[in-house]
């Protein structure tokens, strides 16, 4: 009976055992077992307006947001209106058009999105002039009066930021139009653009 007992014991235990080894876990034989697969690339936009040379990072949602491999590449229909780098920066080129932006899924060119680009050319700011060329003060409380022209005249952003290099020496006035000197000496007048498409700064000693 003793004998009958061990056996059905051993048996047992030997049946056990042949169960946990036929679990189906994830093995480094099976390394697909714990991959998440994408589903879906969302944009928040549908289109996209550019405007000369102005940027835009692109924004878009893998899903589901565990995903393994989120790798997306860039693909535009039309690089001679503007370009995207492999962050998904958009840069303009100030020209007039439109194309498409499709973002692909790396491991999966098939599942993609797209994105309609509109573009739109300015007319830069190529210059600044001013009436007065030397801003030389003699004596505290001396005034001189200034003006200025954006070129050319038919530039879209006209906008100019006014300073004075040296505030010791000299202020702008109220109306922008004239600097008063607090110290006799010399100092710069600059103009600097604010136009984003350009970068035009000039200064008038």
């Amino acid at each position: 009976m003793k004998k009958k007992f061990l056996l059905l014991f051993s048996l047992s235990f030997l049946l056990l055992g042949v169960g946990a080894c036929g679990e189906d876990n994830p093995t480094p034989d099976n390394p697909n077992d714990s991959i998440v697969n994408v589903v879906s690339i969302e944009v928040e936009e549908t289109e996209i307006h550019l405007t000369g040379f102005k940027e835009h990072q692109v924004k878009y949602e893998i899903t589901p947001s565990n995903a393994t491999n989120k790798d997306v590449i860039f693909e535009l229909s039309n690089d001679r209106i503007c370009t995207v780098d492999e962050n998904g920066v958009l840069k303009g080129k100030n020209v007039a058009g439109s194309c498409i932006l499709t973002i692909r899924l790396k491991d999966n060119p098939v599942l993609s999105t797209a994105i309609k680009i509109v573009t739109t050319s300015v007319v830069s700011v190529e210059n600044i002039t001013c009436t007065v060329n030397s801003f030389n003060f003699l004596y505290s409380g001396q005034e001189i009066n200034f003006s200025y022209s954006v070129l050319p005249t038919n530039a879209d952003n006209k906008e100019v930021e006014i300073s004075v290099e040296d505030t010791n020496v000299a202020e702008l006035s109220e109306r922008k139009t004239a600097l008063i000197a607090k110290n006799p000496g010399r100092t710069n007048l600059i103009l600097k653009s604010l136009d984003e498409s350009v970068d035009v700064e000039v200064k008038y000693q």
